[in-house]
């Protein structure tokens, strides 16, 4: 709600007669919380909390909506305009529940943001007042993004991802045939076996990578080319017949992993004597010209480890010089189970499973963290800058463990949003790749939830988040229009001026739709 209070004239402060008003907002509560002197919050305020980022945000935007429409309507009245109230010329605002009550979630500039984002909604160049803000880094800062046009929306994630196309009737494919300007990679979720190929999409990228990019891969083949297959009973059918101790990528990936864990959350590289041809156990050469890996946790297997293969420049996909690399990581498990082709489970297996639903979504997530971390790590380093090793542009991802091995308690979208999570807290804006996401109801549906805040904990305990997000109001949660111009910064203040006008017409109904020409006046003091 805002609140506008008009001062009698005896008791303008100091008094000073052009000090007219008192305007009072109620800005949201992101934690149960009171400021000094006002008591001890009670339990039952908890309800009013703002569960979510995304919840408590959208409430701070509204809130600048709300205070800034109120003000224009209060200059618009009739008594106003002709003297007999006071206009209300300029506006002096702090950060609205950017202290005490701001969501744990969130920063000072982010509540900044969202609540210029509002007042610049309600703008009007007739009517509104001139805004001061007060100073500070946070509203300093949440000024020039907003200068440049950035929504509060932009501020519920770092990390930017769109989805890999899939062709009319198909699957989007793991490699492309023809890849436009960028260095590209994908993610193999994998075995603790650390193989590539046997069943699952582990398989199928095992043998594309085989058939287009001529890779040793460890399936059997006949003279003529054609996969062995064999009888497997935990399906009951026919499956490719799958070599795993001559696989050469399993045998780096092991070695990797042994070194990787004497050094945590470091990147560490393969030797030379790591890709070359076993002769002895009959495994051919590893088909790359350099591999990484990085773990993240403790533990004698390499579940939430991750590993970067550059492949060699002749056993490229297709071949296609843009498909540059395999990233390989082993997803937690969820049940005791093997995909098809890769032999039946052990019972001395079983003690690798996650048994409750948090320690298997909490595992994807740090699964995500290490991943994107060691894709940063990568493209960090000086042999990548200087260009002796490419670097990875593009990195297209799957769900990692939303499958056969997926916990019982736990959906596909809940394994794709920790996946999401994690990738987001190791994002890097210079070295991140982008992320290409497989498409499919649980990856959007994900995506959707994570660009809204949600944070896979709030999936093991659904009543800690509040249940189910409401409908946003009618044009909200929509990107706010970016500036069509900034004039310049008067002295000693930071400027952010009206817009100059677009083109006439109806006007809009939603947010989306209703492309502001203009933005308030204001700055700090």
């Amino acid at each position: 709600a805002a609140f506008i209070n008009i001062f009698h004239d005896n008791m303008q402060p100091f008094p000073e007669s052009k000090n007219v008003a008192l305007v009072y907002t109620v800005g949201a509560l992101g934690r149960n919380k009171r400021a000094e002197g006002e008591g001890a919050p009670s339990a039952e305020r908890e309800k009013l909390v703002k569960k979510t980022k995304k919840d408590f945000l959208e409430a701070i935007y509204l809130t600048g909506r709300n205070v800034m429409a109120a003000v224009v309507e209060y200059n618009s009245r009739e008594d106003v305009q002709n003297g007999n109230l006071p206009r209300l010329d300029v506006l002096r605002s702090p950060i609205v529940a950017g202290g005490t009550f701001i969501h744990p979630d969130v920063n000072p500039e982010d509540v900044a943001l969202a609540l210029l984002n509002g007042y610049e909604y309600s703008h009007d160049p007739t009517h509104s007042p001139h805004l001061e803000l007060m100073p500070g880094k946070a509203m300093e800062d949440a000024l020039e993004a907003c200068k440049r046009g950035e929504a509060w929306e932009n501020r519920l994630t770092r990390l930017k991802a769109t989805f890999a196309q899939a062709p009319s009737g198909g699957f989007a494919a793991s490699y492309e045939q023809r890849v436009e300007k960028t260095n590209y990679g994908f993610l193999i979720p994998g075995d603790e076996d650390c193989f590539v190929g046997g069943g699952a999409l582990n398989g199928a990228v095992g043998r594309l990578l085989l058939k287009e990019g001529k890779q040793p891969i460890a399936f059997e083949q006949d003279k003529d080319g054609k996969f062995v297959e064999e009888h497997d009973p935990t399906v009951g059918r026919a499956v490719p017949k799958f070599n795993i101790p001559t696989c050469p990528y399993a045998r780096t990936h092991k070695r990797l992993f042994q070194k990787a864990r004497q050094s945590k959350e470091k990147l560490v590289r393969a030797e030379p004597a790591d890709l070359e041809e076993d002769t002895a156990n009959k495994i051919p050469p590893t088909p790359v010209k350099a591999s990484f890996a990085r773990v993240n946790v403790d533990g004698d297997h390499p579940f939430g480890a991750a590993f970067i293969n550059i492949f060699h420049d002749n056993m490229q996909p297709f071949p296609e010089s843009k498909n540059v690399a395999l990233v390989y990581t082993v997803g937690a498990l969820g049940r005791n189970k093997r995909a098809e082709g890769e032999g039946a489970p052990s019972a001395e297996r079983e003690k690798l499973v996650k048994k409750t639903k948090k320690d298997f979504l909490e595992a994807i997530y740090l699964t995500g963290r290490n991943v994107m971390a060691a894709v940063v790590e990568y493209n960090s380093r000086e042999d990548v800058q200087n260009g002796n090793l490419p670097r990875l542009d593009v990195l297209r991802s799957p769900i990692v463990a939303g499958g056969t091995f997926i916990h019982p308690d736990a959906t596909p979208e809940d394994v794709a949003l920790a996946l999401l999570n994690g990738y987001e807290d190791s994002y890097d804006p210079t070295a991140s790749p982008h992320l290409e996401l497989m498409p499919g109801t649980a990856m959007e549906d994900a995506h959707q939830a994570f660009r809204d805040g949600s944070k896979w904990e709030a999936r093991v305990t659904p009543e800690a988040a509040g249940g189910a997000p409401g409908a946003a109001p009618a044009g909200v949660g929509q990107p706010v229009a970016p500036p069509a111009g900034v004039a310049a910064a008067p002295p000693q203040a930071k400027e952010m001026s009206e817009l100059e006008t677009g083109g006439g017409g109806q006007e809009p109904e939603t947010a989306t739709e209703k492309q502001k020409n203009c933005r308030p006046s204001c700055s700090v003091q």
